[in-house]
């Protein structure tokens, strides 16, 4: 097996390992190599770096994950008097809590409430976005911005008022 932090003065080149390597379907090594994208474009002998992750890259890119990037985001999402609450909440089970087990408890039980697909639009939804659709004279892109959501949510939630009425 490879020692991946051997240095290149105790690796085999590529024409080394292809001479002791026997194909399984008579293609050689550096064949292969070539054919799946492993060596620099015109050099069957020079590898190409390994391709960074795509977790590797955003941090890289924007200084943290696309996780830790989402969990900021719902944060800031939240007003800050409902996020004093729901920390007190969080602060209060954490000190009732006893184990990673009952961690993992408390967090299966709550994902078994999450509500699962679009959540049902209600009559007062289809009331206020009507109003907003008369206000704003039917304007999808003005709307889209009113209701922060795509234009084309905005286009499929004005097809379906219209449908309604």
């Amino acid at each position: 097996m490879m020692d991946r932090n051997a240095g290149s003065d105790r690796r085999r080149t590529l024409e080394e390992a292809a001479a002791a390597w026997h194909s399984p379907a008579g293609e050689t090594l550096t064949d292969r190599a070539r054919r799946l994208g492993w060596t620099r474009s015109g050099s069957s002998a020079a590898l190409r770096a390994a391709p960074v992750p795509p977790r590797a890259r955003a941090r890289q890119a924007y200084g943290m994950t696309k996780d830790e990037h989402a969990q900021r985001s719902r944060a800031e999402r939240l007003d800050l008097a409902r996020k004093a609450e729901l920390d007190e909440a969080v602060n209060r089970l954490r000190a009732l809590i006893k184990g990673e087990g009952e961690r993992l408890y408390v967090i299966d039980q709550l994902r078994e409430t999450r509500p699962h697909g679009r959540p049902p639009v209600t009559e007062q939804d289809r009331k206020q976005w009507l109003a907003d659709a008369d206000r704003l004279n039917w304007d999808t892109a003005r709307l889209a911005t009113e209701w922060g959501i795509v234009l084309r949510s905005a286009q499929r939630r004005l097809r379906w008022l219209r449908q309604q009425a």
